[in-house]
């Protein structure tokens, strides 16, 4: 029995792992609240290379379409939080310097008053 044992052990090479397919980005979104920041995290979901630059987004408040342009902007790769003003912007940025793949975040602000 010892001997099966051995020689089921004992295969010269693994089976290749088949090539990687490319797919297209897609996001998905939720809602978010970590200590002083709450808001709407879009990720984008699929992608091979996700890129380092994330954006943070100033609205005035959670709704559908500042969800949906948070979620348009992630299709593109990037992601996205979107945060409203009762939301300390440096503690946003402080979340999303905290992503692995974060190195830069570009500010985009939808408010009426913006810093």
């Amino acid at each position: 029995m010892f001997l099966y044992l051995l020689l089921a052990c004992t295969d010269p090479q693994p089976v290749p792992l088949p090539p990687r397919t490319l797919t297209a980005a897609t996001s998905r979104g939720r809602m978010v609240r970590i200590g002083d920041v709450q808001g709407f995290l879009a990720r984008p979901q699929g992608a091979d290379d996700p890129a380092p630059t994330a954006v943070l987004q100033l609205i005035t408040t959670l709704d559908p379409s500042s969800r949906e342009r948070a979620t348009a902007k992630a299709d593109q790769g990037l992601i996205v939080l979107a945060v409203p003003h009762t939301v300390p912007t440096d503690a946003a940025a402080a979340y999303l310097k905290g992503m692995p793949p974060v190195q830069e975040i570009v500010t985009e602000c939808y408010r009426t008053s913006c810093p």
